[in-house]
């Protein structure tokens, strides 16, 4: 009985090594990435919501005079295999006065935006 439960001591102990040893490694892999994408970022929120808007007006897909309201921005990071290539991207939700819908998503690194979808919105 005795070596049953030295065995089992051994074979936790074992295992608590390695998921630490994991867990450090996981924490190395991400730490770069995140620190890669930090130091690529240029565009702050502010700044995203105000090239959402200006996007949708500059891109016709609301009329230039249209009302359009930020709804809601979220910060998003984006882990890439090769890890200096991870980033942050904003996810910009707009609604323009006519109900239509709108998602963006904004490169921290660049600035470039891109359209998710576009749904609903009625023509007065």
């Amino acid at each position: 009985m005795n070596n049953i439960k030295k065995k089992g001591k051994k074979i936790a102990l074992g295992l608590v090594i390695c998921i630490a040893i994991l867990g450090g490694a996981a924490g190395i892999v991400f730490g770069i990435a995140f620190a890669s994408a930090f130091n690529a970022a240029e565009v702050e929120r502010i700044e995203a919501e105000s090239l959402a808007v200006s996007f949708v007006k500059d891109e016709g897909i609301v009329g230039a005079e249209e009302s359009v309201y930020i709804l809601e921005s979220e910060l998003d990071f984006e882990l890439r295999l090769d890890l200096a290539s991870s980033y942050f991207e904003y996810d910009v939700d707009l609604i323009t006065a006519n109900g239509k819908e709108i998602r963006l998503t904004i490169s921290t690194a660049d600035g470039a935006v891109y359209v998710k979808e576009i749904k609903g919105g009625y023509r007065a």
